[in-house]
């Protein structure tokens, strides 16, 4: 690599870049979960995981001579070698011992009203001319300090940064930059008619009657709805950002937040409802609004007004922030979910419903089929909703002992000199195989850091598995290549990118060694969940798995069982070779 745009043009998305502002929500997991993090400067991690996460890709710098040593083997900069910021590059290199990639298009042609641009937004600059989507954390116009140096002194760069951040259409903020929860507390408070549980009138005139559902409740106010939804049989969950409501709401499962709230939960739900709420938050918060409810839930419905109010709260703050029309409501909620739009009850008013795109399993309607279903699981089976990061450390015990001296052997018989082990952990089987087979891994967060700085033999691809993107291989070598998918899907909330990514490099593959437990033979045949292992989600029994790969479209070469662990030997994890 020559330039900065060329790594940034080859790291996998979503990418996520990480400020040094202080934030007062707890993100960290939600960084750590999008597949590349880029840093600044001095950033820190340690003491500060749950706030910034632990997940490093690369750090962004200027080598400025305030800039702490890290040693790592390649960092960036967004400015180019003849910048101005650049000044102190060379003795940083030399110091460091890093290679510093220098930006090949000049940022400040590109950005002419900010006569200083700091590190972060020149980078952002460099990411929208490349026209590559970005999530940013930590960055809030340097209104607060950075987050492991409150001492320090405020930033000279100019606050209106952040404007002009929110006016790129690449760009997520993740932040709190607008007064609203402080405004509509001033309205709820001092104005009766605000008092009004708007969500539970549109409810009762849709005739709805949700029962024995998820369901997320946000912008509850006094709470109302969501008390009637828990009175029918639902699991609710309210999210109110207002003080004066959320202290109202009757309901026990309740959160004081903004829509950053979303990033905090991993349980799937059925089902969020927003009545009157969208139309108050800024265009960008609103996106962030949708990206985490399509991750999150199946389903929504929504009212949103598209005539322009005359509310206006404490300091004459306007209440309603996005005046749009209805067409438009259409194509940004149309990216996110299958939508329906409907006149609502009043003049101006629109009535959304749709089901989220990423969630949408399968090509039968979720309406006719249980979650259990789309797996070919038992309808009585209980799945574990949250996830676990499971970090492949040391342990005395190896589990699944035999699957890669069998993958070894499959290979061989198919003349592949190439494995490819999707979900490799630290690759603890897979790299003593390196002297046999040229071995690419593919894994997320400290996984695939250890294998890269742990092993000098093959080829390390950060992919989150849950959104699995085309891998970059060749089809000659995919041709040539082996897939081994061991003691994976058990650990997927959603397996079905993975699921569709294997399915794609089976037309070229000759095929992948899928391993998991059986959890009849490793649980007993009444066993009907949740998992033992925290970190699984859901376990199959080899029959359930053989009906689960038919209906996703593969073709079964050989199935049977092999040992679970080299200390028992018991004989319980399902070994299937398919192909497509």
């Amino acid at each position: 690599m020559k330039f900065t745009e060329d790594f940034l043009i080859s790291i996998p998305s979503p990418i996520a870049l990480v400020g040094n502002a202080t934030s007062a929500e707890d993100l960290g997991v939600a960084i750590d979960n999008n597949a590349s993090v880029i840093r600044f400067n001095n950033f820190e991690i340690l003491g500060y995981e749950r706030h910034v996460g632990r997940k490093t890709t690369v750090r962004c710098t200027t080598g400025w001579n305030d800039i702490a040593i890290r040693s790592p083997a390649l960092e960036i900069s967004p400015f180019t070698k003849d910048a101005t910021e650049s000044f102190h590059s060379e003795t940083y290199t030399r110091r460091s011992g890093s290679t510093l990639l220098h930006a090949k298009i000049d940022i400040h042609d590109h950005s002419p009203n900010i006569k200083n641009p700091s590190t972060g937004f020149a980078l952002i600059i460099l990411f929208k001319i490349l026209n590559i989507k970005i999530k940013l954390f930590g960055f809030d116009g340097f209104r607060t300090k950075n987050y492991y140096d409150v001492n320090r002194r405020l930033s000279t760069h100019a606050t209106s940064e952040l404007a002009s951040i929110l006016d790129m259409e690449h760009v997520l903020v993740y932040g709190e930059h607008n007064p609203f929860p402080k405004t509509v507390d001033f309205c709820r408070e001092h104005h009766s008619h605000n008092k009004i549980n708007k969500g539970l009138e549109i409810y009762k005139k849709l005739n709805l009657a949700h029962r024995n559902m998820r369901i997320i409740e946000f912008g509850a106010g006094n709470g109302d709805l969501g008390a009637l939804l828990q009175r029918n049989g639902n699991h609710v969950l309210a999210i109110e950002a207002c003080k004066f409501a959320f202290e109202q709401i009757p309901i026990q499962n309740k959160i004081n937040g903004s829509h950053l709230k979303l990033l905090q939960i991993f349980e799937i739900y059925d089902l969020i409802v927003a009545f009157d709420v969208l139309e108050h938050m800024t265009e960008n918060d609103i996106k962030v609004f949708l990206t985490e409810s399509s991750r999150i839930t199946r389903k929504i419905i929504f009212s949103i007004s598209v005539t322009s109010s005359c509310s206006f709260g404490q300091n004459e703050a306007r209440l309603q922030l996005t005046t749009k029309t209805s067409e438009w409501w259409h194509r940004l909620l149309a990216e996110f979910f299958h939508v329906d739009i409907t006149q609502g009850f009043e003049p101006g008013q629109i009535i959304v419903t749709g089901q989220s795109l990423k969630l949408d399993y399968s090509s039968s309607s979720p309406e006719k089929l249980s979650v259990n279903k789309l797996f070919c699981l038992p309808e009585a089976y209980i799945q574990r909703h949250r996830p676990y990061y499971y970090e492949d450390t040391q342990q005395e015990i190896t589990y699944q002992p035999d699957v890669y001296r069998i993958a070894a052997e499959v290979a061989e018989n198919n003349s592949c000199n190439y494995l490819l082990d999707i979900g490799c952990g630290q690759a603890r089987k897979l790299a003593p195989l390196g002297a046999r087979f040229n071995i690419i891994g593919v894994d997320y967060l400290t996984n695939i850091q250890f294998c890269r700085d742990s092993y000098n033999l093959g080829i390390w691809i950060e992919s989150n598995l849950e959104e699995i993107e085309l891998l970059p291989i060749p089809k000659d070598v995919l041709s040539r290549t082996l897939i081994i998918c061991a003691d994976v899907l058990e650990h997927l909330v959603n397996p079905f990118p993975l699921v569709d990514q294997l399915l794609l490099l089976l037309k070229y593959a000759p095929g992948v060694l899928i391993s998991t437990p059986d959890r009849s033979l490793t649980h007993g045949p009444e066993h009907l969940g949740p998992p033992p292992n925290q970190a699984h989600i859901r376990e199959w029994n080899i029959n359930e798995l053989h009906n689960f790969f038919m209906k996703e479209g593969f073709k079964i070469k050989s199935l049977g069982h092999t040992r679970s662990d080299d200390k028992t030997n018991i004989i319980a994890t399902a070994l299937f070779l398919l192909t497509s």
